[in-house]
């Protein structure tokens, strides 16, 4: 098995959640960038909304793997403890890998941005907030 599928399968359902995420996501910033290009004016916060999915949808994975690991672990004898605790680390690491899935969505906004010559307004306030919570 690939290291990749490998990586899907030990970040649960979450893993495939961010996937699917990406791909609604990518979805929604070509549009945007789009809309960009033809000078249209998109608001940040619309434009970037997948962008702060992404780490929502990873707390509340990496909480509820860890609540799931918790609960295993009330049950668990000594000798399956370390295996528990290994698998529900490994699933809340792959969960955080799976994270950089965000970055290409991300690049294609930037580029819509940069094709459209997109200039911060004179009040930096929200769109530089916006752009740096989603980095």
């Amino acid at each position: 098995m690939s290291s990749i599928a490998l990586l899907f399968q030990s970040a649960g359902i979450f893993g495939w959640l961010q996937l699917g995420l990406m791909f609604l996501g990518g979805l929604w910033a070509l549009v945007c960038a789009v809309l960009l290009a033809m000078r249209w004016r998109v608001p940040p916060i619309v434009a970037v909304a997948p962008l702060l999915l992404v780490p929502a949808l990873l707390c509340g994975g990496a909480s509820w793997s860890e609540a799931a690991v918790a609960d295993a672990l009330v049950n668990a004898n000594p000798s399956m403890r370390a295996m528990l605790l290994a698998a529900g680390t490994s699933e809340i690491v792959a969960q955080g890998l799976l994270a950089s899935l965000v970055v290409p969505v991300a690049a294609l906004l930037a580029a819509g941005g940069l094709a459209a010559g997109v200039r911060a307004p004179r009040t930096w306030g929200s769109p530089a907030a916006v752009f740096a919570i989603a980095g």
